[in-house]
């Protein structure tokens, strides 16, 4: 079944975003559909982490990610939020993924603490298969009337 998700290049990543895009292309079934390169906000960062938001690992991401440059978008292809999960790689530790997924290839090694919680720099957001039907919506009415889908 043709489906689309949401993927995030993370700021830590931002400087590789093109690369980033055609690697998934090249390397995977799937096709980047469209994608903007914005500055999140605090709202932005809530919405596009909602199954985080009452964790601790929120403050750190909003501590990591608000006011600066990412690239998010929608993904689309057969099977594409399980496929889009599985190439991105099976951890939050860039080096604990497999060779070829999209953590291991640009994720950093390093992470960075923020009080307590120790962040991850693996360059990548995925949607979970739970969120991905809402993460789509999300994107599609916040750039409504900006381009065709």
């Amino acid at each position: 079944m043709i489906e689309q998700t949401r993927f995030m290049v993370k700021t830590e990543a931002f400087v590789r975003r093109d690369e980033i895009v055609s690697y998934l292309e090249k390397h995977s079934d799937l096709k980047v559909c469209i994608y903007r390169d914005i500055i999140l906000s605090l709202d932005d960062i809530e919405n596009i982490y909602l199954d985080d938001k009452d964790s601790e690992l929120m403050f750190a991401i909003q501590e990591h990610l608000k006011n600066k440059m990412v690239r998010i978008g929608l993904i689309e292809g057969e099977n594409a939020i399980q496929e889009f999960i599985f190439f991105c790689g099976e951890s939050y530790n860039s080096s604990l993924c497999s060779e070829g997924t999209l953590r291991r290839v640009f994720g950093l090694e390093n992470g960075k603490y923020y009080g307590s919680v120790f962040y991850y720099l693996n360059g990548i957001h995925k949607a979970s298969s739970f969120e991905a039907p809402r993460a789509v919506k999300w994107f599609r009415d916040k750039f409504k009337g900006n381009d065709s889908f």
